[in-house]
């Protein structure tokens, strides 16, 4: 569901679900190219992300074009509460505007009761990847995570490091990422409840196939 989006429709959301939103600009593909040729022309791409524990919380499975939608009547009756989605829309304001894809974090804590954000179902839309850089993309999103934890004093940022199409993504060039840049990194226990068990997938078995490790 990566359509076209109406200006109002974002200002909108905003105001009826009180959020708030964090821009970040990346630098596209064509001109990463061009700075390897020593040219500094070619144009960024900006791309918001949007929290929200409301509707677009309700469609992050569309929105994400992930399996997660099935369980929109759990997200619309309130469930999973510690669950925050983060829409991605690329060029904001413009007419170029569109829905690109949506991730989860996961507030928690480890099985040493420490505070912890997981970064699950990251999932931009697959076109976002031939608009922008994909590494920076990516790390873009940790940043932000990141960014929202030192503000809040979570000492604890991961990742599960999964195969592709389970907790971690369904996009290949991110699953890879995770095993490239953090396979070796310490993997975390996490406290056994429904949000560490979402959608099916027990993130908090650090000896599992979805354990998350520290990022």
């Amino acid at each position: 569901m990566a359509g076209k989006l109406d200006p109002s429709v974002i200002k909108a959301i905003k105001r009826a679900w009180g959020l708030t939103d964090k821009n970040i600009v990346i630098e596209s593909s064509e001109k990463l190219s061009n700075l390897d040729k020593g040219q500094l022309t070619g144009k960024n791409r900006t791309i918001t992300f949007i929290p929200s524990k409301g509707l677009q919380r309700i469609f992050a499975g569309n929105i994400g074009g992930t399996c997660i939608d099935s369980i929109e009547e759990d997200f619309a009756k309130g469930k999973f509460e510690n669950i925050t989605s983060y829409s991605l829309v690329l060029d904001e304001g413009k007419t170029t505007e569109r829905f690109a894809g949506a991730f989860l974090v996961i507030e928690t804590e480890t099985e040493n009761k420490e505070p912890t954000l997981v970064i699950r179902s990251n999932n931009p839309s697959e076109n976002l990847f031939s608009m922008v850089d994909g590494d920076s993309l990516i790390k873009n999103i940790l940043d932000q995570v990141k960014s929202i934890a030192n503000k809040r004093g979570i000492k604890h940022v991961t990742v599960p490091v999964s195969d592709c199409g389970r907790s971690s993504s369904n996009r290949e060039v991110i699953s890879q990422f995770y095993k490239t840049n953090f396979s070796n990194n310490p993997k975390l226990g996490l406290v056994k409840n429904k949000e560490t068990e979402f959608n099916g997938y027990p993130i908090w078995n650090k000896n599992g196939k979805d354990a998350v490790v520290e990022i």
